[in-house]
This record gives structure tokens, C-alpha cells and sequence, in this order.
């Protein structure tokens, strides 16, 4: 019995290369060849390679890596040929195998156009997630989706001629597309998740040794991730058939037998006419629980043909949606700016919850719930907005639709002192107890890595949960270790302290998902090459949290949540699940928790070497970490001492949050390496650098002025006292 995606004879056309007659790009795609044009799609236009004729002949011609479908907005929306013109001694009497390595990173898996000398074929493109442990394109730091796989499609020597031939591909996309007119004024688009295609990492064309025996060098069945219910009231599962040929063939029927629970069901697939490359079917299976045994019988070509197998079924996932915008403290924009867009997004998520609230919807999974990832916001928030907005606000949190993390700043952990680590939880608390309420989870978002302290520090405060969506730009320490595909996971700090970690692939990833804008045709994609890298035996829970919507200080755009409810009334799973970001780990830790490992040790410090770029303020915060602890046990003791005397609470929390705000993880503007004088970088580093000059300055005074409480009336010429409580 042959299992799903073998071939037929157990043989594969492959075997019998006899020559690489020319090649593109390599393996690994590691190629001077091949030019980055991910950003910019159109940069080289619709590209003809000519194949050099000899080695001696000067190949100064370039590939680009990306290959737009029709669905790319910096691409144009417009299709993108791109064609390969090469020579053959003779005509050809034996096939031509052409392969294409290849990588995915985005959630519109398109499917290849083919044109041999002007004649049509499809090469079907299945990806799977990358096990290489190692991110081979700069883009693919910040995407959530990595697959990869290689396409190869037989060509016939029907197709090919002597002397001069042509070779065009086309990436087709063929999915609902919501086009977006002017998309660099709309920030929100990020290229991680907007972008539409296939980045290429080397293309062969190699002759066989001998023509194949049979009409199908490969069958395949594979299950998806889809479920919806049929009108019947039952589930059904989306499967998929896929064809690889070895050369054409007639109208085709072919009859499929599905078995499994002890229910039979017979299909019957009809296949068109075909000269070249790949067919593939969708079909719906009906629901079960055990493997699924199949058989496929027909003639194609007038050749019996017969295949059985196996397969088993998809998990029904619940993909739990966390929206938030990341707080970038001025990457993108000043301070002060930064503050009130990400209070405008405070006040349309308050708008958008009371339109898809309970009241509003029918019973089913939330479409839409809010989160920052600090609470930094909140303080322009609660001194700018009105006593209704500050109320709604409130009840919100209360209800679960808005959470709030128990961070104020998203810092470098690694750079901050142990007692900053402590503080940084102190503004959420001060907004929340106040209310009776708690938060029990905690976020840092784009920082690379953290503290093994900060676990202890965390589950100290009543904190039980963290979501780390760590950047690998520059610190890729998740990527290869594959720590990820562990989430959800205990942590375990250097000093016994536990929380329960999801560590996402990034941020803002519901697009980067299901599209951006989302859709249902971009969502069945890129869903199912998310949910390939946890469909694992070792991946106990049918759990998993997609982190974020939107990118750093942009605006929320309501359109996915419209997305979100469709797709609930459309399909039965994936369940997409809006909610704060504690309900998810409750949820799993209930269910799972008894499967979930245990993780100890520490992250490493990669992005803090921004700290040694500005070596001056950041020994005056060095400083300032040790004194002001040591100027508010002074206070505190002269405060035990003088019934008269008050503690000046306010003026340390003051100090404290300027050192905190230093300690927080933008270390200048988003244009600060290739613009170092734009007035955006000038003005954001003028305000971070205030924030450790003046705290320096405002560090000693206290600690000299606490000091001096304990030297008496006499005149001390110098700056330094010595204080004994």
C-alpha cells in the first residue's frame, strides 16, 4: 500500500537527471545573481534572462528574488512576466525536469503560471514550514509565516525545439483582493504583511536520462485546516488532490474511495485536459475522528492507474486573536505624537467593542477585544479624555474586552537594573487596584530577548503569563533554536520563578496571516502554512494565540473585524477567537497544562548593544539606578524619624519614570542609521537623551540632599555627605 504522497511506483522521475543544462540562483538562494527586489517589486520590470552559450561568455545578468503576483499593491496589482530564453543543440527526444527552490513568507500563496514556447501549464506550490534554522532573506526577520519547498514540473519534448526556446513564469495569485489606492499614505500596511508572492532561491533545468513509464509522476491527498458546515448541519473538511505529471494528459475521470469510522464515501474527480506540470482538486471530507484510508482507480491516457493510502485528519484549531498597535516610544514618530496616536487607537477600540459587543452580535466567538502592550499610553490617556471616555474605559477592562498589560515601558530588560525591572510594574497597578482590579499577564514586543530575572520578578507581582513576540532582527536566538514551535511553555528564571510564556513569531500578525487587508482567500493560506508548524505530535494543545494587528504606532483599522465575523459565519474551524490575552493562557493552562515543558535560563542581550552607541547617558542611568534607591531608603528613614516630614512620593515616582522611559527599548528613529540628521532623529534623541541628563542630575541632588537630612546645621564646602541612620 502506497501512503499519501508517494508515487505510484515508488520511483521518482528525479532519479534519472542526466545534466543540469542551466541554472539560476542556488539551493540556499545564497547567489550574487539573484537582487533583493522584495521592497521594491518593480525594480528590474518584467525580466528576460538569456542563458549564457557558453562559460566564457559574461553572465552580468541579474534574477529578482521576489516575484509579485497580482495581489502585491507596491507590485502594481498587475501580473509580473518574467521570462528565461536559452538553446538546445537539438531537438529534444527525451524530458526536461524544471525545478524551483523556493520561499514563502506571506499569506497569499500564489500558484505558477507556466508558457513553454508559448504553451500554458501550472506548477501548484505546497510549502512547508522551513527547517533550516537559519533566515536566508533580510525580510523574512519580521514575517510569521517562513515555508519553503521545491517545485519541480516534468517538460515534455513536445514542448522544446532546437536552437532558441522560452520559458515565462507568472505568479498568480486568483484570490479576493481588496485593493488599496495610495497604500504608502496608509502606514498600516506593513510590506511584511501586505506583500504578495514567491521569493526565489534557484531555478534548474536539467534533461532526463530516459523518458518516465507512466502519465503521473506524483498523487497527493492532503488534508486542510478548513472546516466548515454543510448544509446537512454536519462538519466537512477541506481536502486537496494534487497532480504532478510527467507529460499530458486527455479529460480524465478518476474515482476516489474515502474510508474511515467505519463510514464510506465514493467521489468522482474529473480532471481536464493538461500538457504539462500540476493539477489540483479541492474536495470536502466528511467528519471523523480516526485516520482516513483512501483509494483512487481510473484511466489516464488509457493507462490504469491506481493509488491507496492514508491520512490523517487535521486539528480543529482555536486561533486566539490578541489586536493591538505595537508602542514604539518615537520609532515612527516624536514622543509626544507617539502618545496620542496610540490614544486615538484607545478611543476607536472603546468605539469598535460597543458596536461588536454581545448586545451587537449574535452568540459566538468575539469578533474584536483590545490590548496595549505598556501602559504608558494610558497616562496621556486618563490626564487628555473625558470622565465618560475614562469610565468606558474602565468598565471595559472590567468586562475582559480591553486588558492592559503590567508594564508601563517595553524595555531592554538586559540594560535595566534589577529594582527598574520592579518598578516598570507600578503605573499599571496604580490605574488598576484603585478600581479592584488586577492584571495577570505581561508583554515585551519587538526586544529580541530578555532576562532570565525576569520570570521571578514577574510571578512576585501576581503576573502569571507572558507573550514575548520577539523581533530576530539582530538577535535570532528563536529562529534557531525553533523555541517557538514550544509555545505555549513554563519559564523558568535563574532563580526558580515560573511564568507561562507564548513566544510569537512577531507582531501585528494577524496580518501577517491572513492578509493585509485580511480576507477569506488569504486566510485559507496563510492560516494553513502557520498551522503547519504546530501540527506536530509534540504540540499537545488545539490552542494557539496570533499576537497583534497592527504595526508600530499605527493607526487601528476596523476592517478586520468585519474579516473576523465573516469568517466565523463562514467556516466552523479555524474558530477565530478575539480576546485578551489572558483568556487564551487560562484557557490552555486549564486544558493543557499538564503537557506543557518547562523552559530555564536566560535570553542573552542582543539589541542592548544600542546602549554602547550612546555610552554617555547611559553610565549617567547607571548611576541614577543606584542612587535613587539609595535617596528613597534615606527619605524613608528620615520620614520614621520626623512625624513632621512627608515622603515626596510624587517627586520619586517622577525620577523614576524618566529612568524608565530611558530603559525603554526605542533607541532612536526609524531613520536614525541611513538619516542620523533627519530632524525627527535629532528631535527623538534631544527627548531620550533630557530624559537621562536631567534624571542624572536629578539622581544626585536626591541622594546628596537625602544624605545631607543626617549632617546637621554646619556649612559643608564640598557636594557629598555622609549620612548614619
Amino acid at each position: 500500500m502506497i501512503t499519501a504522497g508517494q508515487t505510484r511506483n515508488d520511483e521518482k522521475t528525479y532519479k534519472m537527471l542526466k545534466e543540469v543544462l542551466w541554472s539560476i540562483g542556488s539551493r540556499d538562494g545564497r547567489s550574487e545573481a539573484l537582487v533583493d527586489t522584495y521592497t521594491e517589486p518593480n525594480r528590474l520590470g518584467n525580466v528576460i534572462w538569456r542563458v549564457a552559450t557558453s562559460v566564457s561568455e559574461p553572465q552580468a545578468q541579474r534574477w529578482p528574488l521576489f516575484h509579485p503576483s497580482e495581489a502585491d499593491p507596491d507590485a502594481g496589482y498587475r501580473l509580473h512576466p518574467y521570462s528565461i530564453e536559452f538553446l538546445l543543440d537539438s531537438a529534444p527526444v527525451v524530458p526536461h525536469l524544471l525545478r524551483i527552490h523556493y520561499l514563502v513568507i506571506t499569506p497569499r500563496l500564489p500558484h505558477l503560471e507556466m508558457r513553454v514556447n508559448g504553451v500554458a501549464g501550472c506548477a501548484c506550490l505546497r510549502p512547508a514550514p522551513s527547517q533550516s534554522g537559519e533566515i536566508r532573506v533580510h525580510a523574512g526577520l519580521h514575517t510569521t509565516i517562513y515555508s519553503e519547498a521545491v517545485a519541480e514540473v516534468v517538460i515534455p519534448p513536445a514542448l522544446l525545439r532546437p536552437g532558441e526556446n522560452r520559458l515565462t513564469l507568472v505568479c498568480r495569485d486568483a484570490g479576493e483582493t481588496i485593493r488599496v489606492e495610495r497604500s504608502e499614505a496608509v502606514k498600516r500596511l506593513d510590506r511584511m504583511a501586505s506583500s504578495a508572492g514567491i521569493l526565489y532561491q534557484g531555478i534548474t533545468f536539467s534533461r532526463l536520462d530516459e523518458p518516465p513509464s507512466t502519465s503521473v509522476a506524483n498523487l497527493t491527498i492532503r488534508p486542510s485546516v478548513i472546516y466548515r458546515e454543510a448544509a446537512q448541519g454536519f462538519l466537512v473538511e477541506r481536502c486537496q488532490l494534487y497532480l504532478e505529471l510527467n507529460h499530458g494528459i486527455d479529460p480524465t475521470r478518476l474515482s476516489l474511495s474515502l474510508e474511515s469510522d467505519g463510514r464510506t464515501e465514493q467521489l468522482e474527480l474529473s480532471l481536464p485536459a493538461t500538457t504539462f506540470g500540476h493539477l489540483h482538486q479541492a474536495f470536502e471530507l466528511f467528519d471523523g475522528d480516526g485516520p482516513v484510508t483512501y483509494r483512487i482507480r481510473g484511466k489516464v491516457n488509457g493507462e490504469a492507474f491506481e493509488q491507496a493510502g492514508r491520512f490523517a485528519r487535521r486539528r480543529k484549531w482555536n486561533v486566539y486573536l490578541t489586536p493591538h498597535a505595537h508602542t514604539d516610544i518615537g520609532y515612527t514618530h516624536r514622543q509626544w505624537e507617539v502618545a496620542e496616536r496610540l490614544c486615538r487607537n484607545i478611543d476607536k477600540a472603546l468605539d469598535l467593542l460597543a458596536e461588536s459587543g454581545p448586545d451587537q452580535q449574535p452568540a459566538g466567538p468575539r469578533s474584536f477585544a483590545y490590548h496595549l502592550d505598556s501602559s504608558w499610553a494610558l497616562e496621556t490617556y486618563l490626564a487628555t479624555r473625558s470622565e465618560r471616555r475614562r469610565r468606558q474605559l474602565v468598565e471595559q477592562i472590567r468586562a475582559g474586552g480591553f486588558s492592559v498589560p503590567s508594564i508601563y515601558v517595553d524595555m531592554f530588560t538586559q540594560y535595566a537594573a534589577l529594582e527598574d525591572l520592579i518598578r516598570n510594574g507600578e503605573f499599571t497597578e496604580s490605574v488598576l487596584r484603585p478600581e479592584g482590579m488586577h492584571t495577570d499577564f505581561s508583554t515585551v514586543v519587538d526586544v529580541a530577548s530578555l532576562t532570565g530575572s525576569l520570570p521571578s520578578i514577574l510571578e512576585g507581582s501576581g503576573v502569571r503569563y507572558l507573550v514575548h513576540a520577539n523581533n530576530q532582527d539582530r538577535g535570532p536566538f528563536r529562529l534557531n533554536g525553533g523555541l517557538h514551535r514550544s509555545s505555549p511553555f513554563f519559564w523558568e528564571g535563574v532563580n526558580g520563578g515560573k511564568v507561562l510564556v507564548w513566544l510569537a513569531k512577531m507582531y501585528c500578525e494577524l496580518r501577517k496571516v491572513c492578509g493585509s487587508p485580511p480576507v477569506l482567500s488569504s486566510a485559507e493560506r496563510g492560516l494553513e502554512m502557520w498551522l503547519d508548524e504546530y501540527e506536530t505530535a509534540e504540540y499537545a494543545p488545539d490552542a494557539v494565540l496570533l499576537y497583534g494587528q497592527e504595526a508600530d504606532n499605527t493607526d487601528l483599522d476596523p476592517q478586520p473585524v468585519s474579516f473576523v465575523k465573516r469568517w466565523n459565519e463562514t467556516y466552523a474551524y479555524p474558530k477565530l477567537i478575539a480576546c485578551n490575552v489572558s483568556e487564551f493562557f487560562r484557557t490552555v493552562e486549564e486544558r493543557f497544562g499538564a503537557t506543557l515543558r518547562t523552559v530555564k535560563g536566560d535570553g542573552g542581550a542582543y539589541w542592548e548593544d544600542g546602549v554602547g552607541s550612546s555610552i554617555v547617558p547611559s553610565m549617567q542611568v547607571r548611576g541614577v539606578q543606584a542612587m535613587l534607591p539609595a535617596a528613597e531608603r534615606l527619605e524613608a528613614l528620615a520620614v520614621l524619624h520626623n512625624e513632621e516630614r512627608v515622603y515626596p512620593a510624587q517627586d520619586f515616582d517622577e525620577a523614576w519614570r524618566q529612568l524608565l522611559l530611558f530603559d525603554e527599548h526605542t533607541w532612536g528613529a526609524f531613520l536614525s542609521c541611513r538619516d542620523p540628521d533627519a530632524l525627527l532623529q535629532q528631535d527623538q534623541w534631544a527627548i531620550k537623551e533630557h530624559m537621562a541628563r536631567d534624571r542624572g542630575g536629578t539622581g544626585r541632588d536626591a541622594l546628596r540632599g537625602r544624605a545631607g537630612l543626617g549632617a546637621g546645621d554646619g556649612s559643608n564646602p564640598g557636594r557629598d555627605a555622609i549620612s548614619r541612620p
